[in-house]
């Protein structure tokens, strides 16, 4: 493979331009009209930030059942697993997403749903007044912060490198595989992208009259959409990153061979 030509090789592009036109591409139709009717509709469920949040999570995974079945790096079974576990849980939100196809197919909502979901669909996350929503939304602040942010700035610091056999944390032996979900510090401007997808919202929430405003403005009552948009944006970039970490050591040991 030719590392000058491919996309991995170039990760401004990858970890900085590309999540930072997604963020802004839905944001242009509030300018040149049609963000209510394509972009974030009523109901939300059949717009463009709803789907396309759930076709990255469906992309992140089958990325991630290839990492699984790949033989790049001659990966143990562990780094196989979780590979798999990794992506059968971004298909999970995937479909929850969607509604397990409930927004494409139509099929009606079993009555138990009816009466526990908040949006009378098919699907957990928004049982119990979103109890679960906000549950995998704080999860997910907390995996991009920690993996996204300060996993990078601690291996920099550390100078934790990739290693055939291994490595060691405080004196502790890690297996090498482990590395590779120690993203590099180019991970940080899509985890901040997400993180902070939501910011203006809640700034302006603080002022007087602010919560009354948001309420008022179908972009800000809705907004909070974009932070599951971004996060299904960083899981794609973090399986990414994860390919980019076994090329880079498959590399370094091809080195140490010669």
């Amino acid at each position: 493979m030719n590392t000058n030509t491919d996309i991995i090789s170039k990760p401004w592009i990858v970890y900085v331009a590309a999540p930072l036109a997604i963020f802004i591409f839905p944001h242009i139709f509030l300018v040149t009209g049609g963000y209510e009717a394509w972009i974030m509709p009523t109901p939300r469920e059949n717009g463009y930030v709803e789907n396309a949040s759930a076709l990255f999570f469906l992309f992140a995974g089958i990325y991630a059942f290839y990492l699984a079945k790949s033989n790049a790096g001659g990966q143990p079974i562990l780094f196989r697993a979780a590979m798999v576990f990794f992506g059968l849980t971004a298909v999970w939100v995937c479909l929850e997403e969607i509604s397990y196809g409930q927004h494409f197919i139509g099929y009606s909502t079993p009555d138990w749903f009816l009466a526990h979901n908040k949006n009378r669909e098919f699907n957990f996350h928004n049982l119990d007044k979103d109890a679960p929503s906000y549950a995998l939304k704080t999860a997910g602040y907390v995996l991009v912060s920690t993996v996204g942010i300060i996993a990078p700035l601690i291996a920099r610091s550390m100078k934790i490198g990739y290693a055939i056999s291994g490595f060691s944390i405080l004196g502790l032996p890690i297996p090498g595989f482990f590395r590779y979900f120690i993203p590099t510090c180019w991970m940080i401007p899509p985890s901040l992208l997400h993180l902070f997808a939501n910011l203006p919202k809640n700034i302006i929430k603080i002022f007087p009259g602010g919560q009354e405003f948001v309420e008022s403005s179908h972009y800000f009552s809705e907004s909070g959409e974009y932070e599951e948009y971004m996060l299904g944006v960083w899981v794609f970039l973090y399986v990414v990153s994860i390919h980019a970490a076994i090329r880079k050591q498959s590399a370094i040991s091809q080195e140490r061979s010669l």
